[in-house]
């Protein structure tokens, strides 16, 4: 073998097990520096959704997300998430504090004496902050996590520290209504300012985008039916539940009738199989979809909402009158039929059998006022994350509605994604044996059978 064929060979073997080594390494501290991970799990828990990853790449305000812990105690499941964040937008950065060392930060973010507790994040632009607890993103029983609701405070968060807009959203009180936790939670996750209103005492503010009555079950004066009429004409937005239970609001449904909505005393019953969800949840009935801007986009992605029995039936005086049109948002199935015989609630009672309306919107084209009526209260008494984890898109629906009619943008609503134990997770000995094997015997071997090929070679 001549002496350059000797030198280009062994040249060629210690070039390939340097690369070898120095990839090796670099792919180490890439990992440790920037905390990438690959996304091995069946549901995704780590990876964003497309609807996040359309809004951060219009995200330009330039944004800071705190891990109140260091980086060997930061929660890992958390921190992959937002990894993402950082990975997709060069406007966000991620920084851990440890609040050990620094157990001043983040006062200047807390209001009301509230307490800041490890692996707390707070994400922060300018001069606006929001704080999330850990409690509020991942769900643990006996220690083993069971849920993670990350992107959907994360993306709120960022969509609400971006903005300069406030949204106001009030809720009626002193009526015997129903308390729509639900409803409020899914507001100011769409980062609506919400708050409680006794409007037989106080007048509607001036600042209200939107009226909610949730539920009542006593009558409005008309004095309040006057309040809530010129809070409309002015261009206000106001939703109505109802249920069955809701009789005698003789003040209110005439109010509603000059509108053009009737509200029916009556019951919708569903028989249709495929309206019924029978695995589990038999009182659960699946309302049909109107398409229109509100529920388009819902209707694509083939997502359901579903509503509890009890809920009333509407009726429409006309579509159009004046400047005033009413249309259908949701409604049941045709084989679906009401009755007002609630003690022996059967097709041969029903009154009316075929397609009702649960949902109108009563429009008025000059004074840009919005009248929703809903005969049911949709869950929205529940906790977002109940619903949402239940994959229905009931909290979806009501905060899109809700965005639609007070002009707030685009919805963002991301289902609690359940762990379902099937994510690789590794002990620190079998990193670190994983990295001995990788880094240090993969190229040792190489190099050796690299020094024996070559004096084999030699010696030929």
């Amino acid at each position: 073998m001549n002496k350059k064929y000797k030198m280009m060979s062994w040249a060629g073997v210690a070039i390939a097990v340097a690369l070898l080594v120095l990839v090796n390494l670099f792919m180490s501290v890439l990992a440790e520096k920037t905390q990438i991970k690959i996304d091995l799990t069946s549901n995704k828990l780590y990876e964003l959704t497309d609807e996040s990853y359309e809004y951060l790449d219009t995200y330009t305000a330039d944004t800071v997300i705190y891990i109140l812990a260091s980086e060997d105690e930061q929660d890992d499941d958390v921190r992959a998430i937002l990894d993402r964040y950082a990975a997709a937008n060069s406007h966000i950065k991620i920084e851990n504090v440890d609040v050990e060392r620094n157990p001043s930060f983040g006062r200047e973010y807390v209001e009301g004496g509230r307490i800041l507790t490890v692996n707390s994040i707070i994400v922060v632009s300018g001069d606006r902050s929001r704080i999330i607890e850990l409690p509020e993103i991942k769900e643990e029983e006996n220690g083993i996590t069971t849920q993670l609701n990350v992107e959907s405070k994360i993306t709120s968060a960022l969509k609400y520290v971006s903005s300069d807009t406030v949204i106001n959203a009030y809720f009626t009180t002193g009526h015997n209504e129903l308390e729509l936790e639900g409803a409020k939670s899914a507001l100011e996750s769409e980062n609506y300012t919400v708050a409680d209103i006794a409007t037989m005492t106080e007048d509607i503010p001036e600042d209200a985008d939107l009226l909610i009555l949730p539920r009542p079950m006593m009558d409005f004066t008309t004095a309040e039916i006057a309040k809530i009429n010129a809070f409309v004409e002015a261009g206000g937005a106001l939703q109505v539940y109802l249920n069955v239970e809701c009789t005698g609001l003789t003040n209110l449904y005439s109010y509603l009738n000059t509108v053009g909505i009737i509200v029916n005393d009556n019951e919708i019953f569903e028989s249709s199989s495929n309206a019924v969800a029978s695995e589990g949840m038999p009182y659960l009935f699946l309302l049909n979809y109107v398409k229109n801007d509100v529920t388009e986009d819902i209707i694509s992605k083939e997502r359901i909402s579903v509503y509890l029995p009890f809920a009333k039936s509407l009726d429409a005086l006309y579509e159009t009158s004046g400047a005033v049109t009413v249309s259908p948002y949701l409604t049941s199935s045709d084989d679906s039929y009401t009755t007002t015989n609630f003690s022996q609630p059967t097709r041969d009672t029903a009154t009316y059998e075929g397609e009702s309306n649960i949902a109108l919107m009563s429009k008025n084209g000059d004074t840009g006022g919005k009248i929703y009526v809903s005969g049911t209260d949709m869950l929205l008494s529940y906790p977002v994350e109940y619903v949402n984890g239940m994959g229905i898109a009931n909290i979806e629906y009501f905060t899109t509605l809700s965005n639609d009619m007070t002009g707030n943008g685009e919805t963002f609503v991301v289902p609690v994604k359940n762990v379902d134990g099937e994510a690789i997770t590794m002990s620190i000995t079998a990193v670190g044996i994983l990295f001995i094997v990788i880094v240090i015997l993969v190229p040792a071997v190489a190099l050796t059978l690299g020094i024996v090929i070559f004096f084999k070679r030699k010696n030929m």
